[in-house]
């Protein structure tokens, strides 16, 4: 295998416990923070920055946020709840929330 063909393997395989360990973490603990996302992949806050940024080209922080927010537009399609609700349920911690 080639060294670009691992390199992407590698980043397939990232993307997956990243999106697996964001799904965990969001059930369990919606308002979670970057610390709790190192943790849980048992990365340093410096290494899962590193690779965050090499494989989504965001920080983890704007990551996570994306992350709310698509389930937060979810939702928004697929359940009778009013959006100060979903916020909640998706971790914002006010109806003020600015991403960062």
């Amino acid at each position: 295998m080639s060294k670009q063909g691992a390199e992407k393997e590698q980043d397939a395989d990232f993307k997956k416990e990243l999106l697996a360990a964001l799904g965990y973490l969001f059930k369990e603990q919606p308002s979670f923070g970057i610390q709790d996302l190192s943790q849980n992949m048992k990365l340093s806050h410096a290494t899962l920055y590193r690779k965050v940024r090499e494989v989504y080209n965001l920080s983890p922080n704007r990551l996570i946020a994306a992350y709310r927010s698509q389930q937060a537009a979810i939702l928004l399609t697929r359940s009778e709840l009013n959006i100060t609700e979903i916020a909640y349920i998706c971790g914002f911690s006010s109806t003020t929330y600015r991403a960062l």
